[in-house]
């Protein structure tokens, strides 16, 4: 498992740090910050352009090699070793949730939720909430949690259950797809 720091800001002094944005490795404004600290090379510092929520954070990927980074609801899978961008996911990531049943994190931006195993993809749901869901929990072969329809006036939260195998929506949520 490589090592990690999440820092403030660019370093001043050092390496400039290494780009990473979804269009590729275009300089971009500061972002989320993180110096990785791999055990066979030199530490170095990515500069990850962020999505479009306020979640950011780095997370273990299941595959135990590379890195989840999360900026800003983005997601870019790092290998810190190569200090290469293997893939992106996401872009409004809300949550990670760990799937040890699965050996997979499994992604809610708020709408669906989708898991990422050792391979890659393995998943999506169908959109389960209007605008949000919350209280995610693996509860042995399932996921649950409640998501949100703004109707009516008050708001109201639903209860959910998603097989955590497949993604398959079991019961609940308060979104509908059409028939």
């Amino acid at each position: 498992m490589v090592k990690f720091e999440i820092l403030k800001g660019l370093p001043a002094e050092g390496e400039p740090a290494l780009s990473f944005s979804v269009k590729g490795g275009e300089l971009h404004a500061e972002g989320f910050v993180v110096r990785f600290l791999p055990g066979d090379s030199r530490a170095w510092v990515g500069n990850f352009a962020c999505g479009i929520s306020g979640f950011s954070d780095v997370i273990p990927h299941p595959d135990g090699r590379r890195t989840l980074v999360i900026a800003g609801g983005q997601g870019y899978v790092i290998d810190a070793e190569s200090r290469t961008l293997d893939s992106t996911v996401g872009g409004g990531i809300c949550e990670v949730l760990p799937a040890p049943g699965i050996d997979a994190l499994v992604l809610s931006n708020g709408l669906w939720l989708e898991a990422h195993g050792r391979g890659g993809f393995l998943w999506r749901s169908t959109r389960i909430s209007w605008d949000g869901i919350q209280d995610l929990r693996v509860t042995g072969p399932e996921i649950h949690g409640k998501s949100y329809a703004p109707f009516p006036l008050s708001g109201v939260w639903s209860d959910f259950r998603i097989d955590l195998a497949t993604g398959e929506r079991l019961e609940g949520g308060s979104y509908n797809e059409p028939t």
